[in-house]
């Protein structure tokens, strides 16, 4: 690796209950607590070595996750119900403006972004990804051809 190249390393967690062993999942007392013992230790310190934590989750409900305050940014999108909102992106946020329960089905993509140096909600549209462009040639990491 050349000096000052950056290494970044993303975990993507779906469904953070699971990981988290809530909901009864996991039945192992001590694989949970290692589970939410090294991603307390990815939340607070993954980000100065270059760790990435992204966590989605379906039901805000609060005993899904229990470290919630520890991911810096947080984004809300649709969700069901005003106390959904203040449990998605931190007390008080809906009274700040996020109306995450008032974005219409036909707005996908609406949502709302706290981030943890500034509690005032943004009001964003997220888009997705072009298309990957059709490649010719060799696979750079593998060399074979595509």
């Amino acid at each position: 690796m050349r000096s000052g190249a950056a290494c970044r390393i993303g975990l993507v967690r779906s469904g953070a209950a699971i990981a988290a062993g809530a909901g009864g999942y996991l039945t192992d007392r001590k694989l949970k607590d290692r589970i939410k013992a090294a991603l307390g230790l990815l939340l607070t310190q993954g980000r100065a070595v270059g760790v990435h934590v992204v966590a989605a989750l379906q039901d805000p409900r609060k005993d899904v996750l229990p470290f919630r305050d520890l991911f810096p940014t947080r984004i809300g999108l649709r969700l069901a119900e005003e106390g959904h909102v203040d449990l998605a992106l931190g007390e008080g946020a809906r009274d700040r403006g996020a109306l995450c329960d008032r974005i219409l089905e036909t707005s996908p993509g609406v949502g709302y972004v706290v981030l943890d140096h500034d509690p005032t909600p943004m009001r964003v549209r997220l888009s997705p990804p072009a298309p990957p462009k059709p490649t010719t040639g060799p696979c750079p990491a593998t060399g074979k051809a595509t």
